[in-house]
């Protein structure tokens, strides 16, 4: 899409980061609870964006995302596993092994 929020046309960016007047937004009460000065918000702000996450982690995410699982390492996925009782990771690829196939493994 674009290298940095500031270049999205739609995006809230700069009237988050730096005050421009947008009718169509409200501010979000966790913006707002970043600091009462304006000034220092909008600064508070733009230091959330200073750094680029590593394209790995962004691929990781949007994977995680598409499959509808669980993005955290083994212990938090078994966690969620047990919580809920949903599948947290992606499991073997193909069909799962009948009952005579898994009494044939042991």
């Amino acid at each position: 899409m674009v290298e940095h929020p500031s270049e999205y046309r739609w995006s809230s960016f700069r009237a988050n980061a730096h005050g421009e007047a947008n009718d169509l937004l409200d501010p979000h009460s966790v913006y707002l609870a970043m600091d009462k000065d304006d000034r220092l918000r909008q600064q508070a702000y733009r230091g959330l964006f200073l750094d680029q996450m590593d394209e790995g982690l962004i691929d990781e995410i949007r994977d995680t995302l598409n499959h509808e699982l669980v993005l955290g390492r083994s212990r938090f996925k078994d966690l969620i596993e047990q919580e809920t009782g949903r599948q947290a990771r992606l499991g073997k690829p193909g069909r799962p092994a009948s009952k005579d196939q898994v009494k044939n493994q042991s």
